[in-house]
């Protein structure tokens, strides 16, 4: 799969290369879910890479079980992950990071559906974690906080382009 995906005149973007998907069953959501809430749990509180500890954007949910824990914690992880990378509770980035958001509003009732949500939070994470190029990180990229073999293998190329002189980015967006 590749694709792109422009910030409007900034002469940015992201393109996904490559994905393995990791959810196609229940038992692989369930695996995902709990490794990725094992990174982000590491990830938020490491100093290395935020100017303080995100404290406040924990993830209490137990580890997933079932389809009906593995909705609660994906739902939440969401939620929490949203927080964390805007700094909606504290000021632990450098910059908001206003790129990589979890955009599913409603709560899975089907596999299909979760299976929707939980890749689209290990997407959203692993591209926050690694970003380089809009420097929400005091250092970059974060690798120690990947999430474990479970999880998909993304890699993402931040291109930047200037337009010639009297130009907008736009037209070569």
């Amino acid at each position: 799969m590749l694709y792109a995906t422009v910030s409007n005149g900034t002469g940015y973007a992201k393109v996904k290369i490559s994905q393995t998907k990791t959810c196609t069953t229940l038992e692989n959501c369930i695996a995902a879910l709990n490794a990725l809430k094992d990174a982000y749990e590491a990830h938020r509180a490491d100093t290395t890479f935020h100017l303080v500890a995100n404290t406040t954007d924990a993830v209490t949910s137990d580890d997933a079980e079932d389809f009906a824990t593995a909705v609660t914690l994906a739902d939440e992880l969401k939620t929490d992950y949203n927080n964390h990378r805007t700094d909606t509770n504290e000021n632990s980035h450098l910059f908001d990071d206003d790129v990589n958001s979890v955009t599913a509003t409603s709560t899975p009732t089907t596999l299909a559906g979760l299976i929707s949500l939980v890749e689209d939070i290990i997407d959203q994470y692993v591209a926050h974690i690694q970003d380089e190029t809009y420097g929400y990180h005091s250092a970059c990229p974060d690798d120690t906080n990947m999430p474990a073999a479970t999880a998909p293998r993304i890699n993402y190329v931040y291109l930047r382009w200037r337009a010639p002189t009297g130009e907008s980015n736009d037209a070569y967006a």
